[in-house]
């Protein structure tokens, strides 16, 4: 059997790598999409430039992303958890919010400071000039603390209803 934290340490890269994957492939296949991620400043020069009048989703097309990839997220989260070995609520739930912090962690230090705010990223055509507000890191340090009280705790918890019902049968 390998040991827990090397087990921890290898599903963490996977699911950074998953992560990552997902969100280079939706900025290549919609950057709009991700409206709601940008400064500010620049969701403001999006919705006065008619090329996106269109592409920016809605509030509800967000909120059911959002929701649909929580289910998604929770399920690889349970799997997870349940090839480590957790076979009750609380340890699936001490595994999965440790996953979703790695996770987290990387996103908010690589993908948001270096590549968006850092300029390793995307600029959407037409906000070139709203660089000073690309460059503000404030915003994903929120988003960061956000993701890890109510996403990580809400998905972590639904992962772990998952195992506790399987946990008793297997």
């Amino acid at each position: 059997m390998a040991l827990p934290h090397l087990t921890f340490i290898v599903q963490a890269a996977v699911c950074c790598a998953l992560f990552t994957a997902a969100i280079l492939a939706s900025l290549h296949h919609d950057p709009v999409a991700s409206y709601r991620t940008y400064p500010p400043a620049v969701q403001e020069r999006m919705r006065a430039r008619p090329e996106y009048a269109d592409q920016i989703p809605t509030d509800a097309k967000t909120v059911g992303r959002k929701i649909a990839a929580a289910f998604v997220i929770a399920t690889a989260l349970a799997t997870a958890s349940w090839l480590a070995g957790a076979r009750d609520a609380a340890s699936a739930l001490a595994w999965s919010l440790g996953l979703w912090s790695a996770v987290n962690l990387r996103d908010a230090l690589v993908i948001d400071t270096l590549w968006f705010c850092r300029g390793w990223g995307y600029r959407l055509p037409g906000t070139e000039d709203r660089e000073a507000e690309y460059r503000k890191v404030g915003r994903h340090r929120v988003d960061f603390l956000k993701g890890e009280a109510i996403g990580g705790l809400a998905v972590s918890l639904a992962a772990s209803g998952l195992i506790a019902p399987v946990g008793y049968v297997g």
